[in-house]
């Protein structure tokens, strides 16, 4: 299995026979392999896994399936119907587990009509990384997650100085762990909230702070501090 960072603590999954039980056909073992590794979450913002649900594509695609994508013939697109989503993408697109041994995997595209099947999970990973472009990859867990949002926006207006400000005294006040997207969007990893302070420095108008429950008094004080500067 890949390498990856990992933000903060995960929670592998270390009974899966709930999920194997949610179908009826046998599920990719490099799938279980990956939960039983790092568990649900998401990688780099981007890729997203998690509880897998069979009535999913049924449920929400069943109606008008023939009008998204092209279908090679009846049986692929009733596989895909009876497959187990387990997973999307920032765009819409879904990750499911269908009931073909040659190619477990299948990629629906939210803005193609083309559907994409792969033979095992790093060729999928290795399809939306290049995709993506990712330089390099994080796991985000899932596990006990917040979000906190935190606009710039004050009275209506937008002062775009303002995140550029805060920016310099939070990296003067604390210590970060590591940076990703440092020139555009960083995201400072603070490992003592097990999450990030996300600050958008090209739309300007707000910061999100992620951390895990049980880190939520530090959390809050980095929270405390970026609000009082607003």
């Amino acid at each position: 299995m890949m390498n990856m960072y990992i933000i903060g603590t995960i929670s592998p999954l270390n009974d899966i026979d709930f999920i194997k039980d949610t179908v009826t056909f046998e599920l990719p073992k490099d799938y279980f392999d990956f939960l039983k590794e790092y568990g649900y979450g998401n990688i780099c913002e981007v890729i997203y896994f998690y509880e897998p649900d069979e009535q999913h594509i049924k449920n929400t695609f069943m109606e008008y399936i023939d009008e998204l994508w092209d279908w090679q013939n009846e049986k692929q697109k009733n596989m895909v119907l009876n497959g187990l989503s387990i997973g999307g993408t920032i765009d819409g697109d879904i990750i499911c587990c269908v009931n073909d041994n040659l190619f477990p995997y299948v990629f629906l595209p939210r803005h193609l009509e083309s559907i994409l099947s792969f033979e095992n999970i790093e060729l999928l990973f290795s399809y939306c990384f290049s995709y993506y472009g990712f330089k390099e990859l994080y796991f985000d867990p899932e596990f006990k997650s917040v979000i906190k949002m935190i606009s710039l926006i004050k009275n209506s207006s937008l002062d775009k100085l303002l995140i550029n400000n805060i920016q310099k005294l939070f990296l003067e006040k604390y210590k970060t762990d590591k940076v990703f997207d440092k020139d555009s969007q960083p995201k400072y990893i603070i490992q003592d909230i097990g999450g990030w302070v996300y600050m958008d420095l090209v739309y300007k108008n707000s910061i999100r702070v992620k951390y895990q429950s049980m880190h939520e008094a530090k959390a809050n004080e980095i929270i405390s501090f970026i609000e009082e500067k607003i």
